[in-house]
């Protein structure tokens, strides 16, 4: 039991990494779950399930997967050990499914995985829905200022020069740079190009630097609380239904750990499962946590804290996530409204010092025809 449990969780951190033997999207994921919680409940056999929902699938990757289980299920393989083999379930759903098997609350235990694999997706949804249209913003404006800077710039270059006026700073600096693009244009773009999406991939992609692009993101107003959020409502409703479905207390934390995107509460959570295998209570590793505040309000401590004195945490943490949960669509709302004046200002500052760069020496030509 102990080696499966060592290979699913080794299974999950290849699959996030992209490294793992199969890798399925999380819709394809919901699609298995809750079709199988669905034929299971009905009372259909795991074999005859398995063969349905091969046919529904759309996805040629599910249905090499399901294919592969269900020969495994069809040999006498238990369904956890079939499906651990392939590393396309998130540790928490194996641990449930497992503790279902055992409790015979396979199918409930199916409908649980199924509400947090579709909140998951809801929270992606809903930070990729506030962060389209900055990035589609600065994407088209850096792609318009490289294609000045490449093709217009120089022609002014050569215009500027030949005016016999004095040309201000912001005009000279302009000349300079169009020069430097036209001369190395060929070069400077797609370096740049390189080195910028690079940089994205080092601070938001490669897992051993991801971190540093994470904590960045916890930096910038509005941003930070859309994370703490959904990370907030993620922590209460998958602890919270864990701890309901009779998982031990261990098992739960490194479920919530291995759920977790962000490392800096992966450590907390890591921190907190520690405490417990020692024998301390929440309360306690809270305590000794020293960014503990940071990552998780004071009110949402002693929540916790009261309701694992009173042996009622379960429900507790079920309340932090549904609070957490409402908050998020609020503060998705408010950032998009709040992004789009800032961007317009950028823009706005922008064009105008480009364009008035261009308009003060033909002035200056213009009045010095006058004289």
């Amino acid at each position: 039991m102990t080696e499966l449990k060592e290979q699913t969780q080794t299974g999950l951190w290849a699959s996030l990494n992209g490294k793992g033997p199969e890798r399925v999207s999380a819709k394809d994921r919901v699609f298995f779950l809750e079709n199988l919680a669905t034929l299971i409940k009905s009372g259909m056999p795991m074999s005859a399930t398995l063969a349905a929902i091969h046919k529904e699938a759309k996805s040629e990757k599910m249905k090499r997967i399901i294919a592969k289980v269900q020969a495994e299920i069809d040999s006498g393989v238990a369904f956890t050990e079939a499906v651990g083999k392939y590393n396309f379930l998130p540790t928490y759903s194996m641990s449930l499914i497992k503790a279902g098997e055992k409790s015979g609350r396979f199918s409930q235990n199916l409908q649980v995985i199924v509400g947090q694999q579709s909140k998951d997706m809801q929270f992606a949804a809903k930070l990729r829905g506030a962060m389209i249209y900055p990035v589609i913003v600065l994407v088209v404006a850096v792609v318009v200022g490289l294609g000045l800077s490449w093709f217009v710039l120089p022609k002014l270059t050569t215009v500027f020069e030949g005016m016999n006026v004095a040309l201000p700073f912001t005009t000279r600096a302009l000349i300079a740079f169009g020069k430097f693009i036209g001369k190395y244009g060929a070069i400077v773009v797609p370096s740049f190009l390189l080195v910028f999406l690079t940089m994205i991939y080092f601070l938001f992609i490669y897992p051993k630097s991801r971190f540093i692009g994470q904590r960045f993101i916890m930096h910038l107003p509005g941003f930070r609380q859309i994370v703490f959020e959904s990370e907030m409502a993620r922590f209460g409703y998958l602890l919270g239904t864990l701890f309901g479905a009779g998982l031990p207390i261990l098992d739960s934390l490194t479920a919530l750990k291995e759920s977790s995107s962000y490392q800096d509460y992966q450590d907390l959570y890591a921190h907190l499962k520690d405490g417990v295998e020692e024998g301390f209570t929440f309360e306690h590793g809270f305590g000794t946590y020293p960014k503990s505040d940071h990552l998780m309000p004071p009110a949402v401590q002693q929540i916790i804290t009261t309701g694992e004195k009173s042996g009622n945490l379960a429900e507790a943490l079920k309340n932090i996530g549904t609070v957490y949960e409402a908050k998020i669509d609020i503060t998705s709302n408010n950032l998009s409204a709040l992004l789009e004046p800032v961007l317009l200002v950028v823009i706005f500052v922008g064009v105008m010092g480009l364009a008035l760069s261009v308009i003060q020496p033909v002035y200056g030509l213009l009045g010095g025809l006058d004289k």
